[in-house]
């Protein structure tokens, strides 16, 4: 089973938590401040991920919980978050997959994408791979198509990968309240991600450019449902296996503006700490 499950690229990039064989269980901890937000001021987020091969099909679920302290007011309480995730992959052949992936959440402060349901379906063939996410909000939806493109090279114990990723989204009745009524009807970003692999160690670093916002992030194992737009995230991350246990170490930055509030600049930096056992 070969399934990034930190991030984007697994035993051979930077946000890899490790591959599975046949079946894996991933924990991870993640800690985060805001600078310049007139909401947030830092918080803590807790992964839980479990994947089972079986024959050709793969099954995944996921669950996150996040809390964030925040500034009162504006926001009335602290914020509490769930996120719960699924997922459904099956290999055609060696080229060819299809997954379809769905996810929900819960928040207790954001009304408008709370209980909110993401729907999402890929194809991959070969070196390609393709993917199509609905967000369904009470008053509004959003369409994300994603594009990607990964090269592999290997020489005797190092490995190397390379992806290129772009995402469109689409917004949709974004005017019809005031949570996304600032926002963008189009945004488009790119990114890349680039991982070494050597023994027991594995690296990387990547980063997006574009601006985003209510992105469907990591194969549908994120999603971003607060109207932050994202104009800039650097990723690097550093791990070691060890028996049947892969530790990794990433930090990310990401730049965003708190778009009902117009307030730009927004600092985020974040640091994740995973672990993954594979049996």
């Amino acid at each position: 089973m070969k399934r990034t499950v930190c991030a984007a690229l697994a035993a051979v990039t930077m946000t890899t938590c490790g591959y599975a064989e046949n079946a894996f269980v991933h924990v991870e901890y993640q800690n985060f401040d805001f600078d310049h937000s007139l909401q947030k001021k830092r918080g803590e987020r807790y992964v839980a991920h479990l994947g089972y091969q079986y024959g050709a099909s793969r099954f995944e679920a996921a669950y996150s919980k996040t809390d964030t302290k925040t500034y009162q007011l504006p926001l009335p309480d602290d914020l509490d978050v769930d996120k719960y995730y699924l997922k459904y992959t099956y290999g055609i052949d060696a080229k060819q997959a299809v997954s379809f992936s769905y996810a929900t959440i819960s928040d207790n402060l954001a009304k408008e994408t709370d209980g909110g349901k993401i729907y999402g379906i890929s194809y991959r063939y070969a070196n390609v791979k393709l993917s199509q996410y609905v967000s369904d909000y009470d008053h509004f939806n959003v369409y994300q198509t994603d594009v990607g493109y990964t090269w592999k090279y290997q020489k005797d114990a190092l490995k190397l990968k390379t992806t290129l990723l772009g995402k469109y989204i689409h917004l949709q009745d974004r005017e019809s309240n005031s949570f996304s009524a600032k926002a963008k009807a189009d945004y488009f970003t790119s990114g890349v991600i680039l991982g070494a692999k050597y023994g027991k160690w594995h690296a990387g670093t990547g980063a997006y450019w574009g601006e985003r916002i209510f992105a469907v992030m990591h194969d549908g194992f994120g999603v971003q449902h607060h109207a932050m737009e994202f104009d800039r995230t650097y990723m690097a991350a550093v791990g070691r296996s060890v028996a049947d246990f892969d530790i990794t170490i990433k930090y990310q930055y990401m730049r965003a503006t708190e778009v009902p509030l117009e307030n730009k600049g927004v600092r985020v930096d974040n640091v994740i700490m995973c672990m993954e056992y594979t049996f």
